[in-house]
């Protein structure tokens, strides 16, 4: 922990004010640990919570390009203002300030939410013959910078082996922040099953419609829509009528949410970004003490096998979805218990509590060093 009140400073280009990952967990976590935390962020809104300072930069652009180079002055010029001793970036993008703040003397960190190279070879609006090109490329950018910086943080275990080899890397997992759901008698719970997170046809909320059309329950579906024809697609379904849709939800809606129902879904679609990184609703379905059914990737069945928290499902086959919607609410017992290992298991290890204990020994570090080099 830190003596005095050592400046710290988060950057996104891209992420909400409120984003989880960046303010929720690690922000708050510094801030709580006694770090003078700031976060800037562009065209979202300032305020000053959790001894977080948001500092919000405001412009105008006209296309992506444009966004990225007018962000980027933006933004270093308000880090050069705030002066802080660690700098942590949380967009690809920002690396291209990364060597700029090294030369100031600065400690800087760089989060790799997801797998850009893996995501580049997924994205539908670059020609597929084009797509190994600029995965190579983007892959050596990021090398290269970031055998520069001082570490890397990554959300999921599959990243760590390439970020090892450039600099310290630690894996920084989206487990939740530890909070149960309220105590609620598993038979006085609806039949009702639940998806929670972004609503995008990828994600697999058509296909958990294809599965209970023919099936009696409720389906509550909370979040934001990623396109106004895929919001019209699923509204068009015939099952949409077993559907309670609540639109986005914060975290103590998400958990009264969770205490009526009795399985949390999680069916994302097999692509290569998802398959190698850990979804964070499945450990908040745990957390809330009920039973998940998620995608049946090699990542996760490890979770829910070593757990007996739920099943898994190939998430593109709707009539093993819909049998495995039946068995788990037809049992009761089992489901009940599933949920019951789910939750101990999030207590014990799947919480944010475990990853906030390596943000500092990170941090502790790096401070260390910088005082040994003065």
């Amino acid at each position: 922990m830190p003596m005095l009140k050592t400046k710290v400073c988060h950057i996104s280009s891209l992420h909400p004010e409120k984003d989880h990952r960046i303010f929720f967990k690690e922000c708050a976590s510094l801030a709580k640990a006694g770090y003078d935390t700031h976060l800037i962020l562009c065209n979202r809104r300032a305020f000053n919570e959790l001894e977080v300072e948001v500092h919000n930069l405001t412009f105008e652009y006209t296309n992506r390009i444009d966004r990225i180079k007018k962000s980027l002055v933006y933004i270093l010029g308000k880090a050069i203002e705030i002066d802080a001793e660690i700098y942590h970036l949380h967009d690809p993008e920002l690396l291209l300030i990364a060597k700029r703040l090294k030369k100031l003397g600065k400690q800087v960190i760089y989060d790799a939410h997801e797998d850009v190279p893996i995501q580049i070879l997924g994205k539908p609006y670059i020609p597929k013959w084009l797509r190994k090109p600029i995965a190579r490329i983007y892959r050596s950018f990021e090398a290269n910078i970031c055998k520069q910086i001082d570490a890397t943080v990554v959300a999921s275990p599959s990243m760590l082996p390439r970020f090892e080899s450039y600099n310290r890397a630690v894996g920084l997992f989206n487990f939740p922040q530890w909070r149960r759901a309220e105590s609620v008698e598993w038979n006085s719970r609806e039949r009702a099953i639940c998806y929670v997170g972004t609503l995008t046809e990828n994600r697999g909320l058509y296909n958990i419609l294809e599965a209970i059309k023919d099936l009696d329950l409720t389906f509550y579906v909370a979040g934001n829509w990623h396109s106004k024809a895929f919001e019209q697609k699923c509204m068009a379904h015939p099952a949409w009528g077993k559907v309670e849709f609540l639109g986005y939800i914060d975290q103590v809606q998400l958990y009264a949410l969770l205490s009526r129902v009795k399985i949390g879904l999680s069916m994302l679609h097999p692509l290569p970004n998802y398959k190698q990184a850990y979804t964070g609703k499945m450990f908040e379905y745990m957390a809330a003490g009920i039973p998940v059914l998620v995608s049946d990737f090699e990542l996760w069945n490890q979770v829910v096998e070593q757990a007996s928290c739920g099943q898994t499902c190939p998430p593109l086959n709707t009539l093993a979805l819909s049998s495995c919607i039946q068995t788990m609410l037809d049992d009761d017992q089992q489901s009940e218990l599933q949920g019951k290992n789910g939750q101990q298991a999030a207590r014990d290890h799947y919480n944010w509590s475990s990853q906030e204990k390596k943000l500092y020994e990170l941090y502790h570090s790096l401070l260390n060093t910088a005082d040994e080099m003065a």
